[in-house]
């Protein structure tokens, strides 16, 4: 306990020289087998066959292990396919719905907006329009740089554009005074692929178990230490204040709505009235101009268009109890985790931590992706307390 221990990682080439993988190092009996997965065992069984028997490994090398396969390839291995889908299947079908991915934005202008008589009701008429020049927008994460859009206002944000800090936003600004007149729209062009790819998806459902369990019936390691919580109740009562006439939901978390007319905040009580929508324009109460609602947050920049970008996962800072010395016991289940670690054929990786106060045994997880392949690998080692 509380000793260092060194671990060194070599890439078995097989026709790759290096990979990238991530490497955590947790309590054994904090695996749940029914909730286990690895890249190496989703890639080539679990994305195809779904749902398996829960089983310690997949893809081992020992006799129980090749022949567990085997039935398990003989019994679901085409039980998805379809021959006469494959017959019709083209080579780029299966990228089709992956060329696109690129982050593409475009500055555009709110045309006019004109009042239309239409059976004595009143509404707008508005288009946006391309530029006829080009636009600099400022994108205001670290390090902040300039973006100059074409000459219709189009433009492609880089994979250095999109990274930011954990819980972080992109932020591009507009560099123009008048920015009500101007709007930035970025769709996100992962959003069709995730739906795709979420139908596609098998989950478990575990929720009836759960629901058959109980926190009294939950059993925690020897050497492990619970804080019991007092029980909590919340109380409250829906007074129906954001419903409107007839139960219709007529207003924003802000008490902000859209009465007849078109009027932010005007025209009378009615059921059809309806939340604005952030980025529209209405009429202004009691006159005849217009405005952009801004949304419920009143110090809201309009010159700013925020969205989420890529984040690497947050830093993991283990003990070094070689240079401080707690007193407290220190019961960590997981004692490393290191993300994106470059690994070779040629030479070993070196990493380090320390153990905690927790006995028994750990495992040590690796698994990333090479030059040609994915790779994953355990090891397990014991710890015992000092004598």
């Amino acid at each position: 306990t509380r000793k260092k221990v060194t671990v060194k990682v070599k890439l078995d080439g097989q026709g790759a020289e290096s990979g990238f993988v991530s490497i955590a190092c947790v309590q054994e009996n904090r695996i749940e087998i029914k909730n286990k997965n690895d890249i190496e065992s989703y890639l080539y069984l679990k994305h195809d066959l779904g749902e398996l028997p829960e089983r310690e490994t997949y893809l081992g090398n020992n006799e129980a292990d090749k022949q567990f396969l085997e039935n398990i390839l003989l019994v679901k291995g085409w039980s998805r396919y379809k021959w006469t889908d494959v017959l019709k299947a083209e080579p780029a079908d299966t990228m089709r719905n992956y060329k696109d991915l690129v982050f593409k934005g475009n500055v555009m202008q709110n045309a006019s907006f004109k009042l239309v008589d239409n059976d004595q009701k009143q509404y707008f008429d508005a288009k946006e329009r391309p530029l006829t020049k080009p636009f600099v927008l400022t994108n205001m994460n670290s390090p902040v740089n300039r973006i100059t859009t074409g000459n219709t206002g189009g433009f492609i944000l880089n994979d250095d554009d999109l990274v930011t800090q954990p819980n972080k936003l992109v932020s591009l600004k507009q560099n123009n005074d008048h920015a009500d007149d101007y709007f930035i729209h970025v769709p996100d062009p992962y959003a069709g692929t995730n739906k795709m790819l979420a139908a596609q998806l098998d989950p478990t459902d575990y929720s009836v178990r759960g629901q058959q369990e109980s926190t009294q019936n939950m059993q925690l390691a020897d050497n492990e230490h619970a804080v019991h919580l007092k029980e909590v109740k919340i109380n409250g009562n829906n007074d129906d204040s954001f419903v409107g006439i007839a139960g219709h939901k007529t207003v924003n978390a802000c008490g902000d709505y859209v009465g007849d007319g078109d009027i932010l905040n005007g025209g009378g009580a009615s059921p059809d009235n309806r939340p604005p929508i952030k980025g529209h324009r209405y009429f202004v109460n009691g006159t005849r101009s217009t405005t952009i609602y801004l949304g419920c947050d009143l110090e809201e920049d309009s010159n700013l268009f925020q969205f989420k970008g890529i984040y690497a996962a947050q830093e993991f800072y283990p003990p070094d109890y070689s240079k401080i010395d707690i007193s407290e016991p220190q019961f960590l289940s997981t004692l490393y985790w290191k993300h994106q670690m470059k690994v070779s054929s040629a030479s070993d990786t070196e990493f380090s931590f320390f153990t905690s106060d927790i006995t028994g045994k750990f495992k040590i997880i690796v698994q990333g992706v090479t030059g040609n392949d994915v790779t994953y690998r355990e090891k397990t080692f014991n710890v015992v307390k000092n004598k």
